[in-house]
């Protein structure tokens, strides 16, 4: 599924390479779920982040320096450097203030800024589970809810948005050996809710890459296996998700867990990639090179209808 193309050609951060450590949500084998939000608190969101970076990026693009910022709004000049920083994100009135201060009349892009704050500070869904999960973790929520489509590239887990509860919970499990029965339960309906996004009625394009040899590898006892490739080959059917099987027997030059997202103007597209200490979100050139990677992938994985026979003949394995 190609991305569609669209014009972000004025979008500053287009161009930039933004990092941000991410709980490995997939395994959550740094830490229990009961202290991801403790262990997390000090970190900006990644909606605070971005907001920040644009008021940044617009008092720069207009010679004002932090100190005349702080003076023409009434603050500390750290206070300014944390509200750019995304250490708390921007109030409504403080948006505006920008805005004034650096001349911008364009409605459009004053638009775009006051609409990006009331973003930031929208509840979600998520938000019921933030005393037991890490503020990066709702970043994610936030991301997927704003997202036209979702690509994955699985060479580690079958796809969380794909996961069967039994699958889920052997997964957890084998990486939490000393998790609680209530975080664990806690953790699955998390899971269980996030995967609404391709459920409800408008559900999100999802195109899944899946190393072959994950057909094969054991999770948990074989019913379960079992139980997790009869619910791919009944999704692979669903006319908005598309399951490609990558053939085994080479190695296709990537290591790592990868995923790409097209989210709603004003942001950018956005790839996360999996690594020991946690996911990296990436944006500008690192997500072109995700794509040319994505694609390329493509090109040698087997056809939709390919995979959905691959997987039923794994199912039907002894």
């Amino acid at each position: 599924m190609p991305s569609t193309p669209r014009d972000n050609s004025w979008l500053p951060w287009q161009h930039v390479y933004v990092s941000i450590h991410i709980v490995t949500w997939e395994l959550c084998d740094l830490m229990d779920i009961s202290k991801m939000g403790e262990a997390m608190e000090r970190q900006p969101t990644m909606r605070a982040a971005w907001l920040g970076q644009e008021l940044r990026r617009l008092r720069e693009s207009k010679q004002v320096t932090a100190k005349e910022a702080g003076q023409y709004m009434g603050r500390a000049q750290s206070s300014i450097s944390r509200l750019e920083a995304g250490l708390y994100p921007a109030r409504i009135d403080e948006v505006t203030s920008y805005l004034d201060l650096c001349g911008v009349d364009d409605p459009r892009r004053r638009n775009e800024l006051t609409a990006m704050c009331h973003e930031v500070n929208q509840r979600g869904w998520w938000d019921g589970w933030q005393d037991n999960v890490a503020s990066v973790l709702m970043d994610r929520m936030w991301v997927e809810d704003r997202t036209h489509s979702i690509r994955t590239c699985d060479v580690t887990y079958i796809p969380g948005l794909l996961q069967t509860p039994g699958y889920a919970k052997a997964l957890f499990a084998n990486a939490n050996p000393n998790v609680e029965p209530w975080e664990l339960d806690r953790w699955l309906s998390f899971r269980s809710t996030r995967q609404h996004i391709i459920l409800r009625h408008d559900p999100i394009p999802l195109t899944c890459l899946i190393d072959e040899p994950l057909l094969s590898r054991s999770t948990g006892d074989p019913d379960v296996m079992v139980s997790q490739l009869e619910h791919l080959e009944s999704m692979s059917t669903k006319g908005h998700i598309s399951i490609r099987v990558l053939p085994g027997g080479r190695h296709h030059g990537v290591d790592s867990p990868f995923e790409l997202m097209e989210l709603t103007a004003p942001y950018p597209q956005i790839g996360y990639v999996t690594t020991a200490a946690g996911d990296i979100c990436v944006e500008g050139e690192r997500v072109d090179q995700l794509i040319a990677t994505y694609d390329r992938l493509l090109d040698i994985a087997l056809s939709t209808e390919e995979s959905r026979k691959l997987i039923a003949a794994r199912r039907s394995e002894p």
